[in-house]
Parts: structure tokens; C-alpha cells; sequence
């Protein structure tokens, strides 16, 4: 029996428009995943890559460009009390 997904990305993309030097910023493209319940997940990546912004787009604070983020099947489109963030910057140090 295949487990409950939990989080589900669907072909997501984060463009910061008007970024560095006025160009646009591609921070996500495409992205797809599925993250079963009660399954562990770690992002891993050089900084600068997306982690951060995939995350935030499932907390909720920021929207993709394109596609969409849902949680227990229920599109994600602001920030919950269902979803928490720990923000590394306030806690490694």
C-alpha cells in the first residue's frame, strides 16, 4: 500500500522578476516532488541553489510563479498554523 502523500510540488517555478542588476532570477524551475507522511527530508545544496525559496513557498510566504505547492491536498496560498519554520540564521547561532 503506497503511503498518503503529506506534500506534494507540482511543476513549480520562482521567478524574481527585476532582480540583480534588473534582470530576472530564475530561483526554481519545474520543480516536482512528492513527500509521503511521516517520511524525513533533507535539502541539500550549494547556496544560492533554491532551497530556501522552496521551502518558503510551502510555508506559504511566498507564491510560485508558476505551478503549485498543497499540503494534505489543500492548495497552499498563505502562511498556516499548520505549517511551522525555523528560521537557520536564529537558530545555529
Amino acid at each position: 500500500m503506497a503511503a498518503e502523500t503529506q506534500i506534494k510540488v507540482q511543476g513549480v517555478d520562482k521567478i524574481f522578476f527585476g532582480g540583480e542588476e534588473g534582470k530576472d532570477v530564475i530561483a526554481l524551475k519545474d520543480i516536482n516532488l512528492e513527500i509521503p507522511r511521516g517520511q524525513f527530508l533533507c535539502l541539500l545544496g550549494p547556496s544560492g541553489c533554491g532551497k530556501s525559496t522552496l521551502l518558503n513557498a510551502v510555508a506559504g510566504f511566498s507564491l510560485p510563479t508558476n505551478g503549485q505547492v498543497l499540503v494534505e491536498n489543500k492548495l497552499i496560498t498563505e502562511p498556516g498554523p499548520d505549517r511551522g519554520m525555523v528560521f537557520q540564521e536564529y537558530a545555529l547561532f
